[in-house]
C-alpha cells in the first residue's frame, strides 16, 4: 500500500542479510496467482539468482515450487560456487527472456504480456563486475552504476499498439557487503568503499524502494519493514502518481492518503521532541505525550496490517505475505476511523481474528459486503451504503472482542 508498484516500474528492496528481502521477492511472485481478480492472467515472472549460496537457491526454489509458481516462472540462478563471468551474465540472460516475454505476440485477446523481473541479489552482482575489473585493470567501479542503470531502464510499459506489454523489476540490494572473507583478499579498502555505495546508486535509478529493518528482523516482526520510517524520499504527490500508475483501486488509495499524512504527522511529532532532547530542552509534557501517542497508535496500523501475515510453525515455505483486497480494506478502515484506540498494541492480533470471524460470521450482510468490497472497480470509490455496513460490522467486532476480552 505504502510502495505501489505498477506494470513498467523498478522498486528496490534494500537491507542487511537476513531481513528478508529474498523472501518478500519471492512472496511477490508467489502472490501473482493468488489475486482472484487476475487469475486469468497472471504475470509471467522471471527470477534471477545472482551467486545465491546453495542452501538460499534451494530455499527459494523451493517454495516457489511448492507454492505452484513454476507454471508460470522462469528461474536463471548462478551459485556463489559459479565464475564470476556467470554471475555477471546472469541478469543480463534474464533481462533477455523478460523481454522477449514482453514483446511475444499474445495467442487470444485474455492473455497478456506483462512480466516480473527479480534480481536477487544486485550486491553480488557488483562484486563480480569489480572482481572482473580488477583482472583486466580497469578502474574499480567505474562500470557498475553505469551497468544497473542501463539494466533497469530496460523496464518499460508498452503502448497498445506495441502489444501491451511490460517488464516490470525488483533489484535486491544489500547495504552491506557479502562474503566479506573472499573480499579482504580480492579487494582493496577502495572497492570495498565502491560495492557499500552500490545500494545508494541503485535509489538513483529505480522509482521507488523498500529498507528492510535490522531490529524489526531480530524480534521476528515480518515483514521487517517499519512503516513509520519508511516513507522513502518519493514525495507524497509522485507517490499518488505512483498508486495510479500501479492501478491502485481508487477506495484503497483515499485510505491510503490519509494512512500516510498519519505517518507523516506521527513521525514529524516524533522527530520534534528528539531535536528539542538533543538540544538540551524538556519537551512539554502535552507535546511528549501527544507524539507517544501517535507513534504508539502507529504501531497498532502497522500490526493489524501486518495480522494475515500469521506464519505458520509447520511450514513456513508455504507462507506468504498475501492478503486478500476484502480483509485489507477492513482492516484499513478499522485503522484510520479510530477503532484501535482503545485496544491495547499486544491485543491487535486477536481483536483482527475476531473482526475478521466477525464478518464470516453467516451474516447476509456481511457476506455481500465482502464480496462487493472484492467487486469495486478500479475507479469506483467507497459507496456510503458499503462503509455504513463496514463500520457496522467493526462495531459488533470490538464488541465482540471486549466480551472476549475477559478471557485475556
Amino acid at each position: 500500500m505504502l510502495h505501489p508498484l505498477g506494470c513498467g516500474q523498478r522498486i528496490a528492496f534494500r537491507g542487511s542479510q537476513g531481513t528478508g528481502k529474498s523472501r518478500n521477492a519471492v512472496d511477490v511472485i508467489i502472490n501473482q496467482s493468488k489475486d482472484q481478480r487476475r487469475v486469468e492472467n497472471i504475470v509471467k515472472c522471471v527470477y534471477v539468482a545472482i551467486g545465491q549460496s546453495e542452501q538460499q537457491l534451494s530455499r527459494n526454489v523451493r517454495r516457489l515450487y511448492r507454492n505452484g509458481c513454476l507454471e508460470y516462472t522462469t528461474i536463471i540462478a548462478t551459485r556463489d560456487s559459479d565464475s564470476y563471468g556467470m554471475q555477471y551474465l546472469a541478469p543480463y540472460s534474464g533481462c533477455l527472456l523478460g523481454e522477449y516475454l514482453m514483446n511475444s505476440q499474445s495467442s487470444s485477446d485474455n492473455d497478456n504480456n506483462d512480466v516480473l523481473i527479480v534480481y536477487d541479489d544486485m550486491s553480488n552482482h557488483a562484486i563480480a563486475v569489480n572482481t572482473i575489473s580488477n583482472m583486466v585493470n580497469q578502474p574499480l567501479g567505474a562500470h557498475t552504476q553505469w551497468m544497473h542503470s542501463h539494466l533497469l531502464e530496460r523496464s518499460a510499459q508498452l503502448s497498445k499498439e506495441n502489444g501491451n506489454g511490460s517488464l516490470t523489476a525488483i533489484p535486491v540490494m544489500d547495504t552491506t557487503n557479502t562474503n566479506t572473507a573472499v573480499q579482504n583478499i580480492v579487494f582493496d579498502n577502495e572497492s570495498d568503499i565502491s560495492l557499500r555505495r552500490v545500494a545508494q546508486g541503485i535509489v538513483s535509478i529505480v522509482d521507488d524502494y523498500i529498507d528492510f529493518d535490522d531490529k524489526l528482523a531480530l524480534k521476528q516482526d515480518w515483514p521487517a519493514v517499519p512503516s513509520i520510517l519508511n516513507t522513502s524520499d518519493v514525495g507524497e504527490n509522485a507517490k499518488i502518481k505512483l498508486a495510479q500508475i500501479a492501478c491502485q483501486p481508487l477506495s484503497l488509495r483515499k485510505m491510503v492518503n490519509t494512512l500516510h499524512l498519519l505517518i507523516i504527522d506521527a513521525r514529524e511529532a516524533d522527530d520534534n521532541n528528539k531535536k528539542m532532547l538533543s538540544y538540551g530542552f524538556n519537551p512539554e509534557e502535552e507535546s511528549r505525550d501527544d507524539a507517544l501517542e501517535k507513534v504508539h497508535t502507529m504501531h497498532k496500523i502497522s500490526a493489524i496490517l501486518h495480522v494475515p501475515n500469521y506464519i505458520d510453525e509447520n511450514d513456513k515455505e508455504l507462507t506468504s505475505n498475501f492478503t486478500p483486497f476484502n480483509r485489507l480494506m477492513l482492516n484499513m478502515y478499522a485503522s484510520i476511523y479510530g477503532f484501535l484506540d482503545d485496544i491495547e498494541l499486544n491485543l491487535i492480533y486477536d481483536f483482527e481474528k475476531i473482526l475478521w470471524d466477525t464478518a464470516n460470521n453467516g451474516n447476509e450482510e456481511y457476506k455481500q459486503m465482502l464480496d462487493d468490497l472484492n467487486a469495486l472497480n478500479l475507479n469506483e470509490e467507497l459507496t456510503n451504503e458499503l462503509g455504513q455496513i463496514m463500520h457496522k460490522c467493526i462495531e459488533e467486532g470490538v464488541a465482540s472482542f471486549k466480551d472476549h476480552a475477559d478471557w485475556y
